[in-house]
C-alpha cells in the first residue's frame, strides 16, 4: 500500500438538496485494496476554539490509518474530528462513508 492520495473534486448540485436538476458522472479506477472516502464538509470544516479548520489534517489522518479496518478508519477520524472541535459546537454535518475494494468472500 503506498498510502497516496487521489482528490475528487465534487460537482454539480449536493445529493438530496434541491429537487430535479443533473449530475455529472464520473469514473475513477480502483483496484484490490483501495478505499474510497466520501465526506460531506462538516468533517473539514469542523472549527476549533480559535476557529481553525479541520482541514487538510484529513488527508493526513487517512494515510496514517490506510492499514486499519473501515470502521477503524471511521472511528477514529470522527474522534480526531471531536478532538479538534474541543469544545466548540459543530456548525455543520459531518458524515463519512469509507468502502474498501476487495475479493468478495462467500461462507461455503
Amino acid at each position: 500500500m503506498s498510502g497516496a492520495l487521489e482528490g475528487l473534486e465534487s460537482v454539480g448540485r449536493p445529493l438530496g438538496l434541491l429537487p430535479g436538476g443533473g449530475y455529472e458522472e464520473r469514473h475513477v479506477d480502483l483496484h484490490e485494496g483501495d478505499s474510497l472516502i466520501l465526506f460531506t464538509d462538516g468533517v473539514v470544516e469542523a472549527e476549533d476554539e480559535a476557529g481553525e479548520p479541520f482541514g487538510e489534517r484529513l488527508s493526513s489522518l487517512l494515510v496514517e490509518q490506510r492499514t486499519k479496518g473501515v470502521d477503524e478508519i471511521l472511528t477514529n477520524v470522527a474522534h480526531a474530528v471531536q478532538a479538534h472541535l474541543g469544545s466548540s459546537e459543530p456548525a455543520d454535518d459531518a458524515t463519512m462513508v469509507v468502502l474498501r475494494i476487495g475479493d468478495a468472500k462467500t461462507d461455503a
